[in-house]
């Protein structure tokens, strides 16, 4: 059984104890932000807590200023009451995404598509293919 962590919420096995994960204060003086404007993220490393807080950051603020090439420089502060004030430069980029979509077949027995009266039928190379057994209209091609 899964339970969510009590402090970040991501799944883990086991009771609802907290997951492996520190809690990191983050902050971007680039953004106009100070100490007390830290977002509180959970993660395993500094680093992914960083990585978390610029997609997050930039999937809210709408304006994707990292992902469209401007470096910040973020502040790190472990929730463990710690002095020690980690400085990050955080980096994004656009990674193209493709998808393809079939919307219609030249030539050659492709599989199968509508006759003029919307019944389905075999596609031919050449002239039209014949109605299927049943087609309203009643005819072969």
């Amino acid at each position: 059984m899964s339970f969510h962590c009590i402090h970040c919420g991501r799944m883990r096995a086991g009771s609802g104890e907290a997951c492996n994960g520190e809690w990191f204060k983050i902050w971007c003086p680039d953004f106009g932000q100070i100490e007390e404007d830290a977002k509180v993220v959970c993660a395993t490393e500094a680093t992914a807590a960083v990585t978390d807080w610029a997609e997050l950051s930039d999937r809210q603020s709408a304006d994707y200023t990292i992902v469209r090439g401007s470096d910040v420089k973020v502040y790190v502060r472990r929730q463990t009451f710690s002095q020690v004030v980690d400085v990050y430069l955080v980096q994004g980029e656009t990674v193209p995404r493709y998808s393809a979509n079939r919307i219609g077949a030249m030539g050659g027995v492709t599989g199968r598509s509508a006759c003029t009266c919307g019944a389905a039928r075999p596609e031919r190379v050449f002239g039209e293919a014949p109605h299927l057994a049943g087609c309203p209209e009643g005819v072969s091609r």
